[in-house]
Formats: structure tokens, C-alpha cells, sequence
């Protein structure tokens, strides 16, 4: 026998589940629109919203051009003579590497005060010749050897570059042959310089 009670409580599960449907369905509505409204690219977004994308100007390539720089100008060679008891000549001579030579008269020689000429570079290999002549770079760095000077006579000292070996000789007596005519070798090489008195 169909009763009344029985047609309520179906017509109030009814509603309760009608009720549900419709939220479940409001959320999924609104959770797919949600999705949906999102735009994909940046260039769907609002020009307030949207980052403004700028061309990046490539860096332009520069090239610069190193100039060599040149070879440094260095001391390449020097012949002194000292003062002795006596009237010794004293000056000093200096050979730079770019040809550049200064003249120093001091006293009891032709030349007295500064002077200076140009020594041609092809003529440095006749330098370098007679000191390797004379095994200038394995001699002594002093003579006497023991160091015992003689204030009374001169000393002759020496010096030379080449190819990164320098060498200084200070030769006061007691030198050995080799060493005492590569002096007179310079002696005779500077003398044939053309010399100027310097301003």
C-alpha cells in the first residue's frame, strides 16, 4: 500500500540530490572556466598586463687593430776608461740598440765633452763577432780575479748585451789577451764614428 510518508522522504532525497548536482556542477563550471580564460600567449594578454617584448640589438663586432709595439730601445753596449795616476784618458762611450752612441770626454783625450753619432745596426754583427772571438760572455766579471786593485792604474770596464746575455767586465790589470784586444777592438770600432758634439 503506497503511503504518504514514503512520497515525502523520495521527494526529499530528490531535492538533496538535485542540490548536490547543481554545486557540483556550478564548481566545475567555474573551475573549467577558469582554465579556459587564461590566455595561452602573452600576446593575449591585456597591453596593461602584457610585457612588452623589445628587440634586443645584437652587440655590434668590433675589431681593434693591435699595433706591434716596437722593439724597446735598450743599452746595448759601454767602454769606459777610468782615471789613473797620471794622465790617463777618461771617457765613456754608450751604444744603444737602435743605433743611437753617446761620447763622453772627461779628460786628457781629443774629444772633451759630449758628443754623439749614429752606428749603422748591420754593424752590431762585427761587435758580436769579436767578443764571441774573444769568449767575452765566459770571462771573468773582474780582473785580478782576487780583487786586489791597483788604485794607481786605470780600469777599463766593459759592458755588452746580446740575445739576453749581458755581461760587465772591470778589468784593472792582470787581464787575460782576449779580453785586452777586444778592448783595443772597441777602441778603434768607436773611434771610426762619425761624432758630433751634442747641443
Amino acid at each position: 500500500m503506497y503511503r504518504l510518508e514514503d512520497n515525502a522522504a523520495f521527494d526529499f532525497r530528490y531535492s538533496i540530490m538535485k542540490y548536490i548536482c547543481f554545486c557540483f556542477a556550478i564548481i566545475l563550471f567555474g573551475t573549467c572556466s577558469r582554465k579556459t580564460n587564461l590566455p595561452a600567449k602573452t600576446e593575449d594578454l591585456p597591453a596593461k598586463l602584457a610585457v612588452k617584448e623589445e628587440a634586443v640589438d645584437e652587440p655590434e663586432e668590433i675589431i681593434v687593430e693591435i699595433e706591434e709595439e716596437e722593439e724597446q730601445m735598450y743599452l746595448l753596449c759601454e767602454f769606459r776608461r777610468t782615471s789613473c795616476y797620471g794622465k790617463c784618458p777618461v771617457y765613456a762611450i754608450k751604444l744603444y740598440s737602435d743605433g743611437r752612441a753617446e761620447f763622453n770626454g772627461v779628460a786628457n783625450i781629443e774629444k772633451i765633452g759630449l758628443y754623439e753619432a749614429h752606428c749603422d745596426p748591420q754593424d752590431f754583427e762585427s761587435l758580436f763577432t769579436a767578443a764571441e772571438k774573444a769568449n767575452y760572455f765566459v770571462l771573468r766579471s773582474q780582473y785580478p780575479v782576487d780583487g786586489q786593485k791597483l788604485s794607481d792604474l786605470p780600469k777599463t770596464i766593459t759592458y755588452l748585451k746580446r740575445n739576453g746575455l749581458e755581461k760587465r767586465i772591470i778589468n784593472n790589470y792582470d787581464a787575460p789577451p782576449a779580453l785586452i784586444n777586444f778592448e783595443k777592438w772597441l777602441d778603434i770600432f768607436f773611434e771610426a764614428l762619425d761624432w758630433k758634439p751634442k747641443d
